[in-house]
């Protein structure tokens, strides 16, 4: 069941080593199947040179095992609380990476001191408040990702796709489990860098907020830094194509008005040579566009040149008509008076 879910969360687990984000069995990645409600995690107290993917336990958004012979990670509260309260998230990674946990344990954020940090994250990593002794004799894990949440209340947990609890260690996401890696080892690296340039100048602070955005922007897509919104390159590109398909419909339009010298195969030449340059050398929605009129450029070429044969046939079979009716008339008959009128077509 869900073979597919399992071996993402296998290898997603077996990446957090290789990144060098857990030591011994401190950490777990888990992936999510949104459609089904169903989550993959890694099993608890299993080591990662003897996991296999058919050990990854499946559980339900409540808690419950679906399928799986061994005990989730303790952490699973966690996950499935960021995954009930983050809708964009579909893969959580929580590892005790050396830095990262070490920010945690000061209970500090990262602050935002680079562009590499900006890269990932629009603004500093939070580090969640201290819980309660309540929560901690409670439900604990998923009291812990209640403080995450709670930490989110005036933050975007999609800009900032990482977390510190607080003396525990670092929780990431991302849209796919993947991606959730990829911002852990992101993560590391900024709280790594973070403390190298404190240690390097103490009190280093402050980053200029438009090269924040214009670095987080340009990676992820969001307010795009040439100044225009998703919706005026949208409509750019409506715009590119209807250009396109206009120049060839109008080139071939006026070569059938003026009946160009060479019949239509001039005005062919030129439409192509429109369509081609997009074709080739544009941006995408430019190249599917200028693909788009070669295509209908084709069909009229083809379409042209049907015609053309139907009426080189037609004209034949006239001329033949008119040849029969003058070798059946009377040999002392005028030429004028033995041809019947026939009417045939001019050539283009």
């Amino acid at each position: 069941m869900l073979t597919e879910l399992k071996r993402e969360a296998y290898e997603a687990n077996l990446a957090l080593p290789a990144h060098g984000l857990v030591h011994l069995n401190f950490g777990n990645a888990s992936a999510i199947d949104r459609r089904r409600g169903i989550v993959a995690i890694k099993p608890s107290g299993v080591g990662y040179d003897r996991m296999r993917p058919a050990d990854m336990v499946l559980i339900d958004l409540d808690g419950a095992i679906v399928e799986g012979r061994l005990r989730p990670s303790s952490d699973t509260p966690t996950h499935l609380e960021l995954y009930r309260r983050f809708a964009h998230a579909c893969g959580v990674v929580h590892t005790h990476s050396v830095h990262a946990t070490s920010f945690a344990q000061a209970g500090l954020p990262i602050p935002v001191l680079g562009t590499t940090h900006s890269d990932f994250f629009n603004g500093s990593v939070p580090v969640t408040r201290e819980l309660t002794r309540a929560e901690i004799r409670g439900s604990y894990e998923l009291e812990t990702g209640r403080v995450i949440v709670e930490a989110f209340a005036k933050l975007d947990p999609e800009e900032i796709p990482g977390v510190l609890v607080v003396r525990h260690g670092p929780f990431a996401w991302g849209h796919s489990v993947a991606g959730a890696v990829e911002n852990a080892v992101a993560l590391e690296l900024c709280a790594r860098l973070a403390s190298e340039t404190l240690s390097l100048r103490p009190g280093r602070k402050g980053f200029p907020a438009e090269l924040l955005k214009r670095h987080f922007s340009r990676k992820h897509g969001k307010a795009p830094t040439t100044g225009r919104s998703d919706r005026a390159a949208t409509a750019k590109q409506r715009i590119s194509l209807l250009c396109i398909v206009c120049i060839v419909a109008l080139i071939i339009l006026t070569s059938s008005a003026l009946e160009m010298p060479g019949g239509y195969w001039p005005s062919y030449a030129v439409a192509a040579l429109v369509a081609l340059i997009p074709a080739a050398i544009g941006q995408r929605y430019l190249r599917v566009s200028g693909v788009l009129a070669l295509i209908v450029l084709a069909y009229l070429i083809g379409a042209d040149y049907q015609a053309g044969r139907d009426h080189d046939r037609l004209v034949k079979e006239m001329l033949k008509r008119a040849h029969q009716q003058l070798e059946m008339a009377k040999p002392n008959q005028s030429s004028e008076s033995m041809l019947s009128p026939v009417n045939i077509p001019s050539g283009r």
